[in-house]
Order: C-alpha cells, then structure tokens, then sequence
C-alpha cells in the first residue's frame, strides 16, 4: 500500500487481503498518520522550526530580507444558559496569550441565543477590538450556536470561523452509534483539500448508506459548510 490517498476502509480491506488479520478502523487512521508523517515529517514540528529557518537565512544570506509573522489571534465564542430566577444566556469571548493559557475579552448576559443577540455581541465586540484585517485577521472557533455562522460572515468578512471538534464530535456521537462510523468521523474532519473531503464523506456513505429518509453520517455532515 503506498497510496498516501488510500483510504481508512481500503487500509482495512488490504491489510486484510495481504496479511489476513483484522484491524479496526480507529487503528487503520492511526497507522496511515504516521506514514503520513514519516513521508512529510510532522507538520507542528515543522512550524516550531520557522525561526531557525530565518536565522539561518540572515546568518548564511545577510542582503537578503526576511520577515516572519504568525500570529493570528483566535478568539473562542461560546454560549451557555444561566441557572437562576431570571434566565437568560450567557455569551462570551475568550482569548488565548503567549502561554496559552484562557483569559476573558467580552461577555453579555442576554435574553435568548440567535441571531440578533449575537450579531449585537459582535458589533459591541467590534467597538473594543475592531474588525481585523487581511494581514492579521482573526479565527473565531464555536460550537453551532444558532445565528453565529451568518453573523461572522456578517461582520468579520476578513476571519476565519471554526468549530470545536470535540464539541462537534459529541454531538456526533449522540446521534450515530456505530464504532466505525466514529472513526470514519475523524478521517473527514482530518481533510485538508475538498478532494479528501469529498472523498471522506463517499466512504462514509458506502459505510451508512441511505435508506427512505433517515439522517444519515454523510447528510450530517453535508449540512456544514465543508471550511467550518
């Protein structure tokens, strides 16, 4: 097997083949991991090495400029209800700083979660942060909270937005049982191309294929845009 696109059921169906055992998928996305990295190294390992690599470059080529700017400041937005006499939602903005360790930027108490609670959040947010921009711009991760996508789009046209993964993996695993459609879970949110992706989301469907109108793996999925 030296196809780095094969997929995890094919890295089962030919260990299988070739050396009659049975493995499971989970260990299949593990084993085609680190091949991965074997072939093209570690990426977070390589990021951490960005500096070495000015600094050599300044050392060995001092006419040559060089500048390196990777910060780009994340901001978690998260949404929770609130236990007392008079209700209500909290919504919040946190930040991460050079330890990575969580400190608050903005909160609000609101009556209910959607659209227009968020959308005000967000220009209040706006006041005291600004917008960002195409150099250093801003990567919102959340969980699907109701009305948030469509407000980002909105009002930070410039940033990137994200869901937690592990947020969305539990909701995942609330509505499907099934070991091996968990696993297969992992190989589409791992997608780095819309090649892969694609090609995640048809092993999912020969895995949970559809049957009348049931919600299956491959149409969850599908109602996410595929960047988020």
């Amino acid at each position: 097997m030296d196809d780095p696109g094969c997929s995890i059921p094919g890295i089962v169906n030919e260990t299988r083949r070739l050396f009659m055992l049975d493995i499971s998928q989970k260990k299949a996305a593990r084993t085609k991991q680190k091949a991965l990295e074997a072939l093209r190294g570690n990426d977070m390992k390589q990021y951490h090495r960005l500096w070495d690599y000015v600094t050599t470059v300044k050392k060995f080529n001092p006419d040559s400029h060089i500048s390196l700017q990777i910060d780009r400041p994340i901001i978690g937005l998260d949404g929770c209800f609130l236990k007392s006499p008079f209700g209500g939602q909290l919504l919040t903005a946190l930040g991460t700083d050079a330890n990575e360790n969580m400190f608050p930027i903005s909160f609000a108490v609101v009556e209910v979660e959607n659209y227009d609670s968020w959308s005000w959040f967000l220009r209040e947010l706006i006041t005291q942060i600004g917008r960002g921009n195409k150099r250093v711009a801003y990567t919102f991760i959340s969980d699907r909270q109701k009305g948030l996508v469509h407000a980002i789009e909105e009002l930070f046209a410039e940033s990137e937005h994200r869901f937690y993964l592990k947020h969305m993996f539990e909701n995942f695993k609330q509505r499907f049982k099934n070991q091996d459609l968990r696993d297969i879970f992992w190989e589409v949110v791992a997608a780095a191309s819309m090649t892969e992706y694609e090609t995640a989301l048809a092993n999912l469907e020969r895995a949970d294929p559809q049957e009348g109108d049931k919600l299956t793996t491959a149409r969850w999925f599908k109602r996410l845009p595929p960047k988020l």
